[in-house]
């Protein structure tokens, strides 16, 4: 591997032709790698021994660069060899930010954001950060302000998620022994009870069967009494997207963590149950959520494209055959937002919306088919109870005594609620009228056994 000494400089006009890897000759350990596309990444190489007493090197992704300045990469890798709390207590908010993003656990997309925003105060020292600049960095954020290309960005949301952020770095940084456990931490003050209008504020609302109809003849979703896709309908779309947005319609588990991101093994089609996890919130326990028959169905055929094997909802962008180059990458939600965004936007001459939302209403996003799945139970006459544990939510309103001794799954009561809700989205798809529907609403089932 090429040696030599990096330079801001020289990472802006280094363009190689082929994928190039670079050591840094002024920090050991330090590799910067970049191909035809321009993207340069920092690594560093790692030791360790194996069960097998063998010495094996790996390499860690540091971060890419300029958002990882190589300023950063080299303490990063200089931190590697300190001992805890060696120089601990000098360390600046980038110091602390770097290696949280390293060993913190943290997910992408808090990482980009929390580069993103304390970019202002990434060189001051950590431990005598006074406790109003966070609190004043989040309101900044959650009024929005210019970035360098002029464009607004933060909002309610994004601030909350920065708020988080913050307070999970600085209660990683405690704990490593790289903050004064005797000072208080200067996120102390972020609660989110302070900060008026703070969070996501919901968008979903149940949307027609219009709209759905839409929906549908766009996706190429036949009307027969099997489930036929025609791919000749927007061939633009493909098939992986498709099946997509069916599971999200029949699986209602959450659409980012709960379905898109989990592996294949976490389905299982024969006893007809997915296996989730969940964090939200102060809960962290093993779901398990059964299946439709028309679920198991759309879960097998997402298993037959590439990448199926690995992931429940695989990425359309998959190759067709393996690649170690490029392994398999599970379905961004992302991708699904992006097509009802076009779905329900004018066409490119100005021709009407594919998916036009009802009169009065505005477009729909991914997380509506969740509330669809939800009214759709409560018009069926399922009880709270179980659509709430359906959803993976834990039932509210009963006393204190069922809820502390209360920890049935309603297992069978389940599998009908997935069961029945199914079938009434089949009989939307398959354009029946509701008085042909294979499903009775239990209050009116009740009234005719009367």
């Amino acid at each position: 591997m090429k040696r030599q000494v990096l330079t801001s400089p020289w990472l802006e006009s280094w363009k190689p032709t082929t994928i190039t890897e670079i050591a840094d000759r002024t920090t050991r350990g330090l590799v910067v790698r970049c191909g035809p596309l321009g993207r340069k990444t920092f690594y560093a190489w790692a030791s360790e021994r194996t069960p097998e007493g063998k010495i094996r090197r790996r390499r860690l992704r540091l971060g890419e660069w300029p958002m990882t300045s190589l300023d950063a990469a080299r303490k990063m890798v200089a931190s590697r060899h300190e001992r805890p709390g060696q120089a601990a207590y000098t360390a600046t908010v980038g110091a602390l930010l770097d290696l949280f993003i390293e060993r913190g656990q943290t997910s992408d997309y808090t990482a980009a954001l929390l580069r993103k925003h304390l970019e202002p105060i990434r060189g001051a020292t950590a431990a005598t950060l006074a406790p109003v600049v966070l609190s004043d960095l989040v309101a900044k954020v959650q009024a929005g302000y210019q970035d360098e290309q002029g464009r607004t960005i933060g909002g309610p949301a994004v601030a909350d998620k920065v708020r988080g952020g913050l307070r999970s770095l600085f209660g990683w940084a405690q704990r490593q022994g790289r903050f004064p456990v005797d000072r208080p931490l200067p996120t102390l003050g972020l609660v989110r009870g302070d900060f008026k209008g703070i969070g996501w504020k919901p968008r979903e609302r149940r949307p027609s069967e219009h709209e759905l109809h839409q929906l549908l003849d766009a996706l190429g979703v036949g009307t027969g009494p099997e489930l036929a896709i025609d791919l000749k309908v927007s061939p633009r779309i493909p098939l992986a997207t498709r099946l997509a947005v069916l599971a999200l319609m029949h699986v209602p588990v959450r659409s980012g963590v709960g379905l898109l991101a989990q592996p294949r093994s976490a389905v299982d089609l024969k006893a007809g149950v997915l296996r989730w996890h969940t964090r939200k919130g102060e809960r962290d326990e093993d779901l398990e959520l059964p299946l439709s028959a028309v679920a198991r169905e759309i879960l097998g055929r997402l298993a037959e494209l590439p990448g199926g094997a690995e992931w429940l909802v695989p990425s359309p962008e998959n190759p067709v055959k393996p690649d170690p180059k490029y392994p398999p990458r599970a379905m961004d939600e992302k991708t699904l937002a992006r097509l009802l965004k076009r779905l329900q936007g004018p066409g490119p001459n100005g021709e009407d919306p594919r998916v036009g939302p009802d009169k009065g209403e505005e477009p729909f996003v991914v997380h509506v088919f969740r509330a669809l799945w939800a009214s759709l139970a409560g018009d069926l006459g399922i009880h709270d109870g179980v659509a709430v544990r359906v959803l993976g939510h834990k039932p509210e309103g009963a006393s204190a005594a069922q809820r502390f001794y209360d920890h049935s799954a309603r297992v069978d009561l389940q599998r009908e609620a997935v069961e029945r809700v199914s079938a009434e989205l089949e009989r939307i798809r398959r354009r029946l009228p509701r008085e042909a529907a294979a499903v009775v609403s239990m209050a009116t089932r009740d009234r005719v056994a009367r």
